[in-house]
């Protein structure tokens, strides 16, 4: 009996060695990639212009946040990022008495690393071209005003969970910002982001 157990204990241990392996080998970041993520958005978005004005625009509001490409190495992936943030009827030079109908979003376009752990935490550094849009539907003509594009960044870091083969599922922390100048003739406006997020993050690869 005792060497039964024996062998059955060294089997066993053996078969959880090899599967142990093998899932590893099966759940790597390598080849396509492909990550999105969705969830709240938080921050300041302060303007300036040569007149003096100043506005800061501040809530609450919806991050989408999309990744593709490939992997340069096991856990290292190489991929374009786009990245967009809304906020409806955000809070204006500390007031929401004139902000219904009216709403501000802020996007980039760029790419970027991402770099994994065994233990599939990861980081990601992300570089672009962003602008905001002003939507204002207060009035009986709605409008849309688009600044011209500047200097744009996302930091990202995060854990996954392998749900599936190639399907990995968990959260991300972020951190924005997009710096302009937006001109028109002699006309000068300043616009500077610090924008962080919280987002359920799902990738395929």
């Amino acid at each position: 009996m005792l060497l039964f157990l024996r062998k059955f204990v060294f089997g066993y241990s053996l078969i959880l060695v090899l599967t142990t392996s093998l899932v590893a080998q099966e759940r790597t970041h390598e080849g396509f990639y492909f990550a999105g993520g969705i969830g709240a958005a938080w921050g300041t978005v302060n303007g300036y212009n040569n007149n003096n004005q100043v506005l800061i625009l501040k809530g609450t509001g919806v991050e989408l946040d999309f990744q593709i490409g490939g992997s340069i190495r096991e856990r290292l992936i190489a991929h374009g990022t786009i990245t967009l943030k809304t906020v409806v009827a955000p809070e204006i030079n500390g007031s929401k008495s004139n902000s219904s109908g009216f709403a501000i979003s802020e996007n980039m376009v760029g790419g970027g690393i991402t770099r994994y752990t065994q233990r599939n935490l990861f980081i990601s550094g992300n570089i672009g071209a962003g602008r905001y849009s002003f939507i204002d539907t207060s009035t009986a003509t709605p409008g849309e005003a688009v600044t011209k594009y500047g200097f744009s960044c996302l930091l990202k870091a995060g854990k996954e969970w392998w749900i599936a083969k190639n399907l990995g599922l968990g959260f991300a922390l972020t951190y924005g910002k997009t710096k302009l100048n937006n001109d028109s003739g002699n006309y000068t406006e300043k616009w500077n982001s610090n924008r962080f997020g919280f987002l359920l993050h799902l990738t395929l690869d």
